[in-house]
């Protein structure tokens, strides 16, 4: 049995529309970030000198902001 890529990622709750949902980032290669809203993926987001959606549903670019802060400060 191969091990397993470690993956890693983090969790934080944001409020959308007046709904608390929980997210999950898990960063992919190439710095590009996956996105889980309540247990399922949603999109895959990067940072090309600013925060972009690369597939997936597509997400209002006030949240894509929300998330690529989230994603900047824990890797501070």
């Amino acid at each position: 049995m191969e091990p397993e890529e470690e993956l890693h990622s983090f969790q934080f709750c944001e409020e959308v529309a007046g709904v608390e949902h929980d997210y999950r980032i898990t960063e992919m290669a190439a710095h590009v970030f996956g996105v889980e809203k309540d247990g399922v993926v949603i999109a895959e987001i990067c940072n090309d000198s600013y925060w972009k959606q690369v597939s997936g549903a597509t997400l209002d670019q006030a949240l894509i902001g929300k998330i690529g802060d989230r994603i900047e400060d824990h890797y501070a």
